[in-house]
């Protein structure tokens, strides 16, 4: 792909000059409500005796351009009766419909399809290319959490949390994985814990959002400058409940309770646990004042068989003649690595709150408060097995028992090698993940005449901690075998000797880490509005925001620890600690080789020993990062770190309403500029070496390093929408967005070798070194999309997009050789070590390496079946497909150059009957297998990775007792769809496996 070279302003104001033509037309605006005050969405609005026409929002409202010399609107939709209204010199016309009771069976309001009727609405009058979702009702997701419900948008996946280790549920937007999608709340940057504190801080962990606390969620699949920059896939923006949006009817509270219960039908984890949510909303007669709240409490298990293989490249020796000696040495065999199957069982605990206060000051002048509060406690208790074939690998086979293929060990056998015995080990381990976060802001909104001006500020905050501990008990086996034939690596040995005492080595080890991450952000905001004319407004504004990241990592790991009298006693461990065998259930009764071990009660180890196990970070975790005192687990300076970052963005937008050819077209067309400073302290670790070997090397660890970097990002973006015909609508959108690297890549954690000065060999070669890269440049993309739209008389949309995107400054780990420490940004280093300046390094950091071009289509339709004989006028469906295709400009490995997270298939489906008493909805998601990670690089796994396809069906009921009382019954992935993976774009090289079960749950929905 060759870079796009044209300017930036120069090509947007060129696509503009096409378009921007205005007529003398009169921009009319209004609210339509039924006969209760409640606004009706989806009403047409027609000239009569024209097609010039607009359709209402979810809030009643609506405006179009008409011709100064129209008459009379024409207000129609399904149940109500059609209204005509002369306008005469109004330009702000508000009515009130009436039902037609001959229609009125037909009208749902509620319920799945009010939810569809809501999402098309929002859909059809956007400017840019957008989805939208809303809850069924107010405060009634019938998801278990949000990423159920944003599965279903077009265009959308969810990468499932299949670790347990603090990580979440994340979106992708049109194959583009979760670093590179924006999610806010309320327009405003959440902070995320990524992956335990430590890394993916950018990607949203969408489990600590609770359904019942979100007032719906709008999805940008392209970008307007008033917008926070997205990311190069999109935004997600969730919305918390508004007091004054709420439908109160002929009263002027509203108040609902949720009372659930749930299980996961998996292993041993399968107890009924509760959820419980409530909302309260409330406004004054005049409408003026409106407060809401809504929280929730939960508890529930989660579980899963986790299975995982990793691959090493070996010289594997094989003995031909049988003399047990090496006859031939094969080099660069993959072979196994270490390889864990791990019960993971989760104990989830929730509270969440959410309050928003509105207030009309004047008429002029409205201010809403509104506050975010979760807490996401999840504590993993895992029985893990461990098998270390690298070890085994290293013996001599006979040729019987060995077979190499193509490079890759596929079966071996010890029982007649060189050293037949093998290890094996069980580690009860513990996972505390505790996370707590809050939002608030304040927003300020004065209106009058032809200005709109709004201020926004917010503050918002995260804290996790982890607390990871475990133990190991070592046993041998008289051998080990391995299979690599099949669906999975199967590995073979005998179970019952791995179950004996005698054959136990209990260890003086113990493993106890802490993480802290704590982030806060504060930011301002400032937009002016002013419509010029009935075709023409403009926008402008800024925005400031600030983040500051502390990760720090505390650890004490080893032999040394003071155990209580007799745990490190076989026999005494056995009768004290072991509880039996786990069951032979191990993901699901697969053939995976091993699904029967000691199951160990961890928790009563720890209790027992309080001295090994009472110890905390303390100290380690307080004052400031260079100057700290170890507390009982000493700070790991190479994983401890912090950063600030802050942007500074100005933005120029015009909103604009026109004609071309004789087509109406809206639109928009800005530029947003994007100021983006980081500052970072960390530690490095520094060493001295002697290529002569005169001088024995010289360390220093933990030096404190700083780093700092600056940049502009000019992003343009241009959004066009034809009104081809009242039912057809064509979106075009150009628009330049940026994702920004990954904090880890920004942290100044650096490694050095220098050649120390005082070598006889000074000089004589280049030092080498692992480095952070302050000076990384963001992705960035240019994003084109086409989208045709039609609206159908009967209810129903039926969508087809194509988008190309061009992204660039792709980044991966990439060595240099000969340069200076200069050429990686301003890095700072408070060392004792002297005469190691400009040095030659080959050095190793991230680097903007390469473009990627991503294209693909999408087709959708949601459609209610009532058309087609009254027995359907309560079903309705809704289906939408997704390709992604995608190739790199250079090759980033040799085994694969697609996008990472991008599968080329991606079908999801729902089936709706929503009557009057009962109602159903089935959704089905499938996608085909996708690239997981490129390898190597700032990959955590050096082999390329993929994930099998899959699919998932969800199904939830309802049944309406009575007019408030709601009964519901769900279960979540009753295909009990597996995650597999493997390696190297070969599917029988498989390395992971998850099995999860179903989530049944039940629940009673009253409203007063």
């Amino acid at each position: 792909m060759k870079k796009v070279k044209l300017n930036k302003l120069l090509f947007l104001l060129c696509a503009l000059h096409g378009f921007l033509v205005f007529s003398q037309q009169k921009h009319i605006v209004g609210n339509i409500v039924d006969e209760t005050n409640q606004p009706v969405l989806g009403v047409t609005v027609l000239v009569k005796g024209t097609s010039i026409g607009t359709v209402s929002d979810i809030d009643g409202n609506y405006e179009f351009n008409i011709p100064n010399d129209a008459s009379v609107l024409k207000f129609s939709s399904l149940g109500f009766q059609t209204k005509e209204v002369v306008i005469g010199g109004k330009t702000t016309i508000n009515v009130s419909l009436k039902e037609d009771a001959a229609q009125l069976d037909e009208i749902v309001i509620t319920g799945f399809r009010g939810a569809e009727q809501r999402a098309i609405a929002v859909k059809r009058e956007a400017t840019s290319v957008v989805e939208a979702i809303t809850p069924e009702d107010i405060g009634n997701y019938s998801d278990e959490n949000i990423a159920d419900a944003l599965q279903r948008v077009p265009g959308l996946q969810v990468e499932r949390d299949d670790s347990g280790n603090g990580g979440g549920d994340r979106v992708s937007v049109r194959g583009v994985g979760p670093q590179f999608v924006k999610v806010t709340i309320n327009g405003r940057t959440p902070l995320s814990a990524g992956s335990e504190g430590i890394d993916q801080l950018r990607q949203f962990n969408l489990d600590v959002l609770p359904t019942e606390i979100v007032g719906g969620a709008m999805v940008y699949k392209s970008s307007e400058a008033h917008l926070i920059e997205p990311g190069l896939g999109g935004a997600v923006d969730f919305q918390t409940i508004k007091p004054l949006s709420l439908r109160y009817g002929d009263k002027n509270y509203y108040a609902v309770v949720n009372a659930r219960g749930d299980f996961n039908n998996y292993g041993d984890n399968s107890a009924l646990k509760p959820r419980l949510s409530g909302l309260l909303g409330f406004k004054s007669k005049d409408e003026k004042f409106g407060v809401v709240v809504s929280a929730i409490t939960s508890s529930s298990n989660r579980a899963f068989d986790s299975y995982v293989m990793a691959y090493q490249t070996k010289s594997i020796n094989e003995d031909t003649d049988g003399d047990g000696v090496t006859d031939v040495t094969h080099d660069n065999v993959l072979a196994p690595g270490l390889t864990r199957f791990n019960p993971v069982r989760n104990s989830v605990d929730r509270v969440g709150v959410s309050s928003t206060i509105q207030w009309k000051i004047t008429d002029n002048f409205e201010a809403t408060a509104d506050v975010l509060y979760t807490q996401f406690d999840n504590r993993s208790t895992r029985n893990q097995f461990r098998l270390f074939p690298q070890l085994e690998t290293s013996n001599v086979f006979p040729s019987a028992d060995l077979n190499i293929v193509d490079g890759v060990l596929r079966n071996f056998d010890t029982a007649n090698s060189s050293n037949p015995a093998a290890r094996t080990a069980v580690l009860p381990t513990q996972y505390d993940n505790l996370q707590s976060s809050y939002m608030g802001g304040l927003n300020l909104k004065w209106e009058k005449d032809d200005w709109k001006i709004t201020g926004d500020f917010s503050l918002s905050n995260i804290e996790f901690d982890q607390r990871l501990t475990f133990t190991q008990t070592w046993i041998n086996v008289p051998s080990l075998s391995y299979d690599l034939t099949g669906d999975y690596a199967v590995f073979g040995y005998d179970q019952a000797a791995a179950n004996d005492v005698a054959n136990a080595d209990i260890r003086d080890y113990a493993f106890l880490r802490d993480i802290m991450f704590k982030g806060d952000n504060h930011a301002v905001r400032f937009d002016v509005e002013k419509k010029v004319n009935d075709g023409l407004t403009i926008k402008a504004g800024g925005r400031y925001s600030s983040n500051s990241l502390n990760s720090r990592q505390a650890q004490v790991a080893g032999a040394g620890q003071p155990w209580s009298a007799g745990y490190l006693d076989e026999q005494t461990f056995f009768d004290t600690y072991v509880t039996g065998t786990l069951g032979s259930d191990f993901a699901n009764g697969d053939a995976v080789g091993s699904n029967r071990w000691l199951s160990i009660n961890d928790a009563l180890i720890r209790k027992n020993n309080p001295d090994v196990f009472n110890r905390s970070a303390g100290s380690s975790f307080e004052g400031d990062l260079f100057d700290v005192t170890d507390g009982d687990l000493p700070l790991l300076t190479q994983n401890s770190w912090e950063l600030d970052e802050t942007t500074t963005s100005v933005y120029g937008q015009m909103d604009f309403k026109t004609e071309f050819i004789g087509l109406p077209v809206t639109g928009n067309f800005g530029v947003r500029a994007v100021n983006w400073a980081v500052e970072g302290r960390a530690f490095s670790t520094i060493t001295l070496t002697d290529p002569s070997e005169t001088l024995g090397p010289i360390n220093y660890a933990g030096v404190p390093t700083t780093a700092s970097s600056s940049r502009w990002d000019v992003l343009p973006s241009l959004n066009l929408n034809f009104e081809l015909h009242e039912d057809f609508k064509l979106r075009l959108s150009a628009v330049n967005t940026v994702s920004r690297p990954d904090y880890l890549d920004l942290r100044p954690t650096n490694t050095l070798s220098y050649i120390n000065p005082d070598s006889p060999d000074a000089g004589s070669q280049n030092g080498t070194a692992s480095l952070s890269n302050p000076n990384l440049q963001p992705f960035s993309s240019w994003q084109f999309d086409a989208t045709g739209e039609w609206y159908n008389h009967a209810g129903g949309a039926f969508v087809l997009s194509a988008f190309y995107k061009l992204i660039d400054d792709f980044i991966i780990d990439e060595t240099t050789f000969g340069s200076e420490l200069s050429d990686f940004g301003d890095i700072s280093f408070d060392t004792e070590a002297t005469g190691i300046d400009n040095q030659i390094f080959n050095a190793t950091t991230p680097t903007n390496f390469t473009g990627v071009q991503l294209y693909g289509f999408e087709f959708g339709f949601r459609q209610p079946l009532s058309f087609i004989s009254d027995s359907f006028r309560n079903f309705g469906v809704q289906a939408n497909y997704t390709y992604v295709d995608s190739k790199f400009d250079e090759e980033i490995n040799e085994v694969d150059n697609s996008f990472p997270g991008s599968s080329k298939h991606n079908l999801n489906s729902v089936l709706y009957y929503d009557g009057k008493v009962f109602g159903m909805r089935v959704a089905y998601n499938t996608r085909s297998s996708f690239l997981r990670n490129i390898g190597g690089g700032s990959d955590v796994r050096s082999n390329v990775t993929y994930t099998d396809g899959f699919d998932r069906l969800d199904v939830r009921a309802n049944l309406e007792v009575t007019k408030n009382l709601q009964l519901s019954v769900s279960c979540q992935n009753l295909t009990a769809s597996d995650r597999r993976d493997y390696i190297n774009n070969d599917p029988s090289l498989f390395t992971q496996l998850s099995t999860p079960g179903q989530v049944y749950t039940f629940g009673a929905r009253y409203k007063f």
